[in-house]
């Protein structure tokens, strides 16, 4: 295989995943300027959140399999830090890294989290068993 066919194969492989990213990526964009309610944005927000970083890590990382329990975990440090206050303790409460950290635990965004990351998987697997056919 020459070079350019496996540019192509690449970018085939990673295709999905940059619409994927784009996508999702617009749509937390809309939920975060335009929702303000206790589901949407809370709840839907989160599962999409995760669902985002697969399809982001996959364009990096589009054979990698243990992508979305990676992403999972990722997701369970940066809450679990929340629980332990890690904006605080590092002094940046208020700042946009304190912002990215976050401040509040809550279970519930675990089990969104989780549940983001299961779609991404399911999704994945169908999308896979439907190319072989």
């Amino acid at each position: 295989m020459d070079r350019l066919t496996a540019m192509r194969e690449g970018f085939k492989i990673r295709l999905p995943y940059i619409v994927a990213t784009v996508v999702l990526l617009g749509i937390e964009v809309i939920i975060g300027a335009f929702v303000h309610d206790d589901f949407v944005r809370p709840f839907v927000g989160d599962v999409l959140v995760t669902a985002l970083l697969c399809a982001m890590g996959r364009i990096v990382l589009p054979r990698w399999r243990w992508l979305p329990l990676a992403v999972l975990l990722f997701a369970v440090a940066v809450e679990l830090s929340q629980l332990i206050e890690l904006d605080r303790i590092l002094g940046v409460e208020g700042t946009a890294i304190g912002t990215a950290i976050g401040s509040t635990f809550d279970i519930a965004d675990l089990i969104c989290y989780a549940v983001g990351c299961v779609i991404f998987f399911t999704c994945e697997m169908a999308l896979k068993r439907l190319n072989k056919k």
